[in-house]
């Protein structure tokens, strides 16, 4: 009687050890999101601002293992006064999206202290000064129609992992 009651009990206790044991998942990836609603004709201009202002920060943050990705889409599916365009950015955890915009900030005020030199300069010559990356950028595009968005990547299993049967969510 005594065998009847301790095998099972023995069984069930191995099995609730291993699942204690397993391992925890770690955590996905955050992706940021910038969406913009370029003007049309402005698109070369746009490449231009992500070039002197967003890329410089990203790749040093992605050399340095901040950023693990990131880049610019155009979307395949638009609509009238939508998105055109966004830049993406994926990072490991909050303390890199804080220093990924920290970054953003700081190479902004950075542009726009080198620019107001020379144009204090050109004003005091009575020349047109040269259009700063403010101008610029409102130039490009609409500012009332910027998004962000944060998104989780989620990573799921279903089956084996032969890869066909893998699905990624994105949640906000």
């Amino acid at each position: 009687m005594r065998k009847i009651i301790l095998v099972p009990l023995t069984i069930l206790l191995l099995c609730c050890a291993a699942a204690g044991q397993q391992a925890q998942p770690s955590p996905q990836p955050l992706t940021f999101f910038y969406d913009y609603s370029v003007f049309p004709g402005k698109e070369e201009e746009l490449m231009s601002l992500i070039s002197t202002v967003g890329a410089p920060v990203r790749d040093k943050l992605m050399a340095d293992g901040v950023i693990l990705a990131w880049g610019m889409e155009t979307p395949v599916l638009r609509y009238p006064g939508g998105t055109t365009h966004l830049i993406w950015f994926s990072v490991a955890n909050w303390d890199g999206v804080e220093k990924v915009l920290n970054g953003m900030e700081a190479q902004l005020a950075k542009l726009a202290a080198e620019e107001a030199k020379p144009n204090a300069a050109a004003r005091g010559r009575r020349q047109q000064p040269a259009k700063t990356t403010a101008e610029r950028s409102r130039e490009v595009f609409d500012g009332s129609k910027t998004r962000d968005w944060l998104t989780r990547d989620l990573l799921a299993n279903y089956g084996p992992t032969t890869g066909c049967r893998r699905a990624a969510l994105h949640t906000i």
